[in-house]
C-alpha cells in the first residue's frame, strides 16, 4: 500500500512539474519547430513556419494556404513561367506546344512568349522550349546578360552589352541597331532597347508609332503589341503608339518596374504598390492590394511577385495561366 502511494505522489510530482508540457513541445521531424510553434505537420521535416511554399501543391509554410513562391515570373499568351526558390523552373497554363513544360535545368532569368519561352541556364547560354517555329528556336550560342522573348523572335544583351536577335524578321524586328546596350523587350513585331547611355532605341513595326522612341534617359523599356511603355530616369513614365485602349495613357507617380502586354500594362511604384492601365476585358488591368516586388504583363492576363515571394496571377484564366502550380 505504501508503494501504491509513493507512486502516486510521484506521477502527481511530474504531472506538476511541467514535464508533459516539455513532452508536448517535442520537435519529433527535427525541423526546429514544434506543434506548439506553429509546425502543422511535426512528421514532415519540409512542413514548419520557417519554409517556403514551391507550387507544388502542398502547404509547406503553414499557413493554410498551399502558395507559390518565386524568384521570377513571366506571364507569356495563354501561359506563365517562373523560376523557384531552388532555380528551377515552373509554368502553368496553356500547354498544346509544350510550353508549360519545363526543362529541369538551373535558370537565372526567363522570358515567356506567345507559345513557347526562352530562359538563361547557370552559364547563360539560351534554353528554349515550346512552339518550334520562325528560328526563335535558334539563338546564337553565346552568354547572355539579358533576353526578351517576342511572339516569334528573341533578343538578348550578351556580356559585351551588344544585342542580338534572331527568329521571325518579317517586319524587321530581328535587326537591332549597333551600339552598347543594358536591356532589351521584344514583343509583337517590334522591340525596344535602352542603351548604356539611359536613350532608348526601337526597330520593327511601327504601323502606330510603337517605335517611334522619345527623346530622354531611361532606365526601362517594355513593349506591347503596338505600344511601347518606359521608365524615364526620374520614375516617371511615358508610352507612346496606339492608345485605343488607353494603353498608351500611364499614370502618375514614380515607378521601379514595368511591363506591357497585349493591350494593357502594369508597373510597380516606388512603396510596391501596383498600378495597371489599358484593356480590363478580363480584369487584367484590375491588380491586387499589397506590397510587390516584380509584375509581369502578358496577352490578357498578369502576374506579380509579392515581398513574401509569393506570386499572385489575374485577368483572363481560360487556360489556367493565372493558376501557377503544377
Amino acid at each position: 500500500m505504501f508503494l501504491l502511494l509513493r507512486a502516486a505522489f510521484a506521477l502527481l510530482f511530474v504531472l506538476s512539474s511541467g514535464c508533459v508540457g516539455a513532452t508536448a513541445a517535442l520537435d519529433n521531424d527535427g525541423d526546429g519547430f514544434s506543434p506548439n510553434e506553429g509546425d502543422c505537420d511535426d512528421t514532415n521535416p519540409e512542413r514548419h513556419p520557417g519554409a517556403s511554399d514551391r507550387c507544388d501543391g502542398m502547404d509547406r509554410n503553414c499557413d493554410g494556404l498551399p502558395g507559390c513562391t518565386l524568384q521570377q515570373v513571366s506571364a507569356g499568351g495563354n501561359h506563365s513561367c517562373g523560376i523557384g526558390t531552388e532555380g528551377t523552373a515552373l509554368c502553368w497554363g496553356g500547354n498544346e506546344d509544350g510550353q508549360a513544360d519545363a526543362p529541369d535545368l538551373q535558370l537565372t532569368a526567363i522570358s515567356a512568349g506567345d507559345r513557347y519561352n526562352l530562359a538563361l541556364d547557370s552559364q547563360g547560354y539560351v534554353i528554349e522550349w515550346g512552339f518550334h517555329n520562325s528560328g526563335h528556336s535558334a539563338p546564337p550560342p553565346i552568354p547572355f546578360a539579358q533576353l526578351s522573348a517576342g511572339i516569334e523572335n528573341g533578343c538578348g544583351v550578351d556580356l559585351d552589352a551588344q544585342l542580338h536577335c534572331w527568329g521571325d524578321d518579317g517586319e524587321g524586328q530581328s535587326v537591332p541597331p549597333d551600339g552598347e546596350f543594358l536591356q532589351v523587350s521584344s514583343a509583337w513585331f517590334h522591340s525596344c532597347a535602352v542603351a548604356i547611355d539611359g536613350s532608348l532605341a526601337c526597330w520593327g513595326y511601327n504601323t502606330d508609332g510603337q517605335s517611334n522612341a522619345p527623346q530622354g534617359r531611361f532606365l526601362q523599356v517594355s513593349t506591347g503589341r503596338y505600344h511601347s511603355c518606359a521608365i524615364a530616369e526620374g520614375g516617371g513614365i511615358e508610352c507612346w503608339g496606339r492608345n485605343s485602349a488607353e494603353q498608351s495613357s500611364p499614370p502618375q507617380g514614380s515607378f521601379t518596374q514595368l511591363s506591357a502586354g497585349l493591350d494593357h500594362s502594369c508597373a510597380r511604384r516606388q512603396d510596391g504598390a501596383l498600378l495597371c492601365w489599358g484593356r480590363d476585358d478580363h480584369g487584367q488591368s484590375s491588380p491586387p492590394s499589397g506590397s510587390f516586388r516584380q509584375v509581369s504583363v502578358g496577352s490578357s492576363h498578369s502576374c506579380a511577385i509579392g515581398d513574401d515571394n509569393e506570386v499572385i496571377c489575374w485577368g483572363e484564366d481560360r487556360d489556367g495561366q493565372t493558376r501557377p502550380g503544377p
